[in-house]
């Protein structure tokens, strides 16, 4: 039966001894075989160290090793964009004034304010997808903006971006009710859109408070709902394909015209977006048909109801929409005059 005795190594170091281990003294230099033990048996003939072997003192985990700081971006010359901006754009389609660009540095939360230092309108896709192209080129940071009547800040510059305003993209390029559809420029006012279908009995469902003054491209951005909203859904539900201007200036499809498609959804993943994933300069909705209007069956005479929407109608507070509960009592079916 083989054994070994472990017993510490003498020293020839001055020490104090605690024990049969002796301890270097402050300020002495420690003997090689400081904490050294000899292996005795049968055929141990090598000593070993008990003491912890020094860890380097820069050896750090690949993981906590700090990033290299990313280098300071050069100051970009904005007179120079202001000057590439107006060869892409009307002579009125850049902003640079210091008083005009006060009505650019907030949206509808009026207390956050940053100024821009450039805003531009552009009037067609091309356009939109020149000043981006520039805007990549350039490595200067964009901001879409709409109507500005929205409360995340969203269309706000924070830090000195050029601001792409489509408000002057406003036209109705496509009205198919046969197939329920209207393609539309992102600056077209949301009311203005029920206001081109109404007569064929149509009307767009996401009507937000602010639908008399925002866009359609601000809807798209936030994917805007309203008081229909629980019944018609919210603006994705309507937005039947995009064109889109994407960060490098590309202009590409997301959707196939279509309500429901077996694909990835990119379009719905674009839309509430807040413009960080590209400009949309033109898209196809699908408006729903308008509920028929009935008279109020409580009275066979016209007119029973005017005096309470009179009532309504000089009041301070006008309600967005009215909801009439259903009864069982013959003659007091949910209807209108």
């Amino acid at each position: 039966m083989s054994f070994f005795a472990v017993t510490p190594a003498p020293s020839t170091e001055p020490g104090i001894e605690l024990g049969d281990h002796p301890v270097s003294q402050p300020g002495t230099a420690a003997s090689p075989a400081d904490g050294a033990v000899a292996l005795q048996g049968p055929g141990a003939t090598s000593t070993s160290s008990l003491a912890p072997s020094p860890s380097p003192a820069t050896a750090t985990s690949p993981i906590d090793s700090p990033s290299p700081a990313p280098a300071p971006r050069p100051p970009i010359d904005w007179p120079a964009i202001e000057r590439q901006c107006r060869a892409i754009l009307p002579a009125r389609g850049v902003v640079a004034a210091r008083q005009e660009l006060l009505a650019y540095d907030c949206d509808g939360l009026t207390l956050h304010r940053h100024q821009p230092p450039l805003v531009v309108l552009p009037e067609t896709t091309d356009q939109v997808a020149a000043l981006v192209r520039l805007c990549h080129q350039q490595g200067v940071p964009f901001v879409a903006r709409g109507s500005g009547t929205g409360l995340s800040g969203g269309a706000v510059a924070e830090t000195p971006s050029l601001v792409i305003a489509t408000s002057r993209m406003r036209s109705i390029l496509d009205l198919d009710l046969a197939n329920r559809r209207i393609t539309v420029q992102p600056g077209v006012i949301n009311s203005w859109v029920t206001r081109a279908v109404s007569g064929e009995g149509y009307y767009y469902a996401p009507d937000p408070s602010s639908q008399v003054v925002c866009s359609i491209g601000g809807n798209v951005a936030e994917n805007s709902g309203g008081v229909h909203c629980l019944k018609y859904g919210v603006t994705s539900n309507h937005v039947l394909e995009l064109e889109v201007v994407l960060p490098d200036g590309s202009v590409t499809r997301l959707g196939s015209g279509l309500a429901e498609t077996p694909e990835l959804d990119l379009r719905g993943v674009f839309i509430g977006s807040e413009g960080t994933l590209g400009i949309a300069s033109c898209w196809r909705i699908s408006p729903p048909w308008r509920p028929p209007v009935r008279r109020c069956g409580r009275s066979r005479r016209r007119g029973c109801c005017q005096p309470v929407w009179k009532s309504w109608t000089t009041s301070p507070s006008m309600p967005s929409m009215i909801s009439l509960a259903s009864t069982n009592t013959p003659g007091m079916q949910p209807q209108f005059c």
